[in-house]
């Protein structure tokens, strides 16, 4: 027999807690190995257009002067090649920089605090060690 009681319903069971939990891991748990790595690449990247700055700067101190000079730029610094009083590069947060000058080139080296990578690019024909003058590789030498 009817006796006119409406039950409501509140909340979610404990079952269904437990999945919502498990769903969530099993994404994070997907999800941050790829954060991780899209980090690493993005820093690369970062080294790698620090490098080619770096190139751009050298090429007009060369125009300039018919040589090239060294440098070392700790993280984020800035560098006044030619000692105007303007600063002629600046490096990314967290970037380390440096610049070893040839007669016939540079080689210029970069790496993020944050990445297990070294990324360098030798212009010098009679000083690179890669084979491959004026690519940026990933290596601790060129």
């Amino acid at each position: 027999m009817y006796t006119g009681e409406v039950r409501e319903d509140r909340g979610f069971t404990l079952i269904e807690l437990l999945i919502v939990v498990v769903i969530i891991g099993v994404l994070a748990a997907i999800a941050i190995p790829q954060f991780a790595s899209v980090k690493e690449k993005s820093f690369d990247a970062e080294a790698k257009t620090d490098i080619r700055n770096m190139i751009a700067s050298q090429n007009v101190y060369f125009a300039d002067h018919q040589a090239y000079t060294s440098a070392s730029v700790p993280l984020g610094g800035r560098v006044d090649l030619n000692l105007d009083g303007d600063p002629d590069f600046q490096a990314s947060g967290g970037m380390n920089v440096a610049v070893t000058a040839f007669t016939d080139g540079i080689q210029v080296t970069a790496k993020h605090v944050n990445s297990a990578n070294t990324w360098c690019m030798n212009s010098s024909a009679t000083q690179n060690t890669s084979g491959s003058p004026g690519a940026i590789l990933k290596q601790t030498s060129c």
